[in-house]
């Protein structure tokens, strides 16, 4: 075991922590996507914010595959 290279595992209050924050992430997505559907074409690089979520969420997707 004194030569383990695995990760401890995460505590539940880790686990809690960060799926608060995901679903949070998620949440304020879906909301930039609402706004920019009523974006004009012309207002539509004013409505960049769910483009930015829409980025993080997918990142964090990604991590989370690599975890398994």
């Amino acid at each position: 075991m004194e030569n383990c290279k695995c990760k401890p595992a995460k505590s539940l209050a880790e686990q809690v922590i960060e799926y608060r924050e995901f679903v949070s992430l998620v949440a304020k997505m879906r909301e930039a996507q609402k706004y920019r559907d009523m974006c004009s074409p012309e207002d539509y690089d004013n409505c960049s914010d769910a483009d930015v979520y829409e980025f993080h969420v997918d990142e964090y997707l990604k991590k989370m595959e690599d975890l398994k």
